[in-house]
């Protein structure tokens, strides 16, 4: 379903209806291994038969879900899946962008990149694992509107919305927050130029060292990156942009910022147009590189797509995702060195 010469007709789709209860009451659990299965079938049915799959995300989104205890994660998970939608859909059905930029909106407000899941516990020192989902939500307005600038400022309008906020309220926390979705919209998509106009509305609204002042570290604030340095973090934005789109990047520093009053573009002329790069290193390769080469992989090598089918389906016996994991590790094993374990 997800090949552009698959022949996938909605004939083809499995009836899903008698499972819906079963889908939802899945999404009250807050189990990765269940998220991620069902992301996976959501976004293919949804490919391949949208009908098929609106009534459950109407449930999700009318239904008193806000309400369940593992919320945060189950919008979380929503939202990739109606990412990765917007992403594959040829046609893109009204309900899926709207609910995508409701929701982007609600959890970025709420939960500002982090979330609380079964395992979370164990996942780092927070307790918590963390996503950018308004990265999502800009990868698919630009996927389907273009990646440009927008002089009139109406591009990416949520993302825009939420910057606005951050900025009359001076709330920190959600300025970093935004500031890390758009330093992300660059490295793992490479829609610069929609990432480098959201930046430059960032830097607008703080004209001088007294605004940057204002956005001082409240005792409310959650979580280690609000104490970032803002002009550091920007800076660091378009050091790492850099690497990706140098002349893209020094055009944007001479011709789009050199004349704002933002503290920090003094020092982005000496350091970032003076910094040459020294090309992708190994941790590049692996993190925004690898993605491509699996997806060539599952669409060209049958051994590839044969072990991907069987690693899924082995899920379906698997008690929780670390009893997955040791399954799939086994499988590869098995698949690339023929010894089982």
């Amino acid at each position: 379903y997800y090949s552009p010469d698959a022949d996938c007709k909605a004939s083809d789709a499995p009836d899903v209806s008698p499972y819906i209860d079963r889908i939802l009451l899945a999404y009250k659990t807050g189990d990765s291994l269940s998220y991620f299965v069902l992301e996976r079938i959501l976004v293919i049915l949804a490919v391949c038969d949208w009908e098929s799959v609106k009534p459950v995300l109407e449930h999700l989104r009318y239904d008193g879900y806000d309400k369940t205890e593992w919320f945060d994660y189950t919008q979380m998970s929503v939202i990739y899946s109606l990412y990765q939608m917007g992403m594959k859909m040829e046609l893109l059905p009204d309900f899926v962008w709207e609910m995508m930029e409701e929701w982007c909106v609600d959890w970025t407000r709420r939960c500002r990149g982090y979330f609380k899941g079964r395992n979370s516990a164990v996942a780092n020192s927070m307790g918590l694992y963390k996503r950018n989902v308004m990265t999502w939500y800009a990868m698919v307005y630009a996927h389907r509107h273009g990646d440009a600038a927008d002089p009139e400022g109406r591009s990416v309008p949520a993302f825009r919305q939420l910057i606005e906020e951050a900025l009359r309220d001076r709330d920190r926390e959600l300025l970093i927050h935004l500031i890390n979705n758009i330093s992300e919209l660059i490295s793992d998509s490479g829609y610069v130029n929609t990432a480098l106009d959201l930046l430059k509305m960032v830097m607008e609204g703080i004209p001088d060292k007294q605004v940057l002042d204002s956005f001082a570290i409240r005792e409310t604030e959650r979580y280690p990156d609000t104490s970032e340095d803002i002009i550091a973090l920007i800076g660091k934005a378009l050091t790492t942009a850099k690497n990706y789109f140098p002349d893209e990047i020094n055009n944007f520093i001479r011709k789009e910022i050199l004349d704002l009053r933002f503290p920090g573009i003094e020092s982005y002329r000496e350091e970032i147009l003076n910094y040459n790069p020294s090309g992708e290193t190994l941790s590049d390769l692996l993190t925004h590189r690898f993605g491509n080469f699996l997806m060539w992989s599952l669409l060209n090598e049958k051994s590839v797509d044969d072990f991907s089918i069987e690693a899924m389906t082995s899920a379906v016996g698997s008690k929780d995702c670390f009893g997955w994991y040791e399954k799939v590790i086994r499988l590869l094993v098995r698949h690339m060195f023929g010894v089982k374990l």
